[in-house]
């Protein structure tokens, strides 16, 4: 299991033995990982467009982005980087369960802050399966 933030979008997918074989299943895949979003800094889409062109961004929006990460990371079940927010990790013997919360702004002070539902998961314990919740 693999627990991160670094490229401040919310992901979920495997970890692999050979990333070059497709296949997400084992014993190719020896893991899970589930990356959590940002609060306050910029997700990798922000961090794309800065110095973008005036006339006309590389990365045009955040789907576009995400269908390129997932074509060239086919190992990525799951990939969000439209928004902001943290991932709720509830551990039991019998899995893990992953919540990935989002805010509706990071630009302006909220009255009532509150976090939605993005997506959640579920890891049976034992086995690198990535089951996907309804929200």
């Amino acid at each position: 299991m693999i627990i991160t933030g670094d490229i401040h979008s919310f992901a979920a997918g495997y970890a692999k033995e050979d990333y070059d074989d497709p296949s997400n299943e084992p014993p190719n895949a020896v893991g899970v990982c589930f990356v959590g979003g940002s609060v306050t800094s910029s997700n990798l889409y922000e961090i794309a467009r800065l110095g973008q062109s005036p006339s006309g961004p590389a990365v045009r929006s955040p789907a576009r982005l995400e269908d390129a990460l997932r074509i060239s990371n086919p190992h990525y079940e799951f990939f969000d980087s439209s928004t902001h927010g943290y991932n709720v990790m509830e551990l039991t013997e019998r899995e893990l369960v992953c919540t990935m919360k989002y805010v509706r702004t990071i630009r302006e002070p909220q009255e009532n802050p509150r976090a939605d539902t993005l997506a959640r998961f579920r890891v049976p314990a034992g086995r690198p399966e990535i089951q996907r919740l309804s929200p």
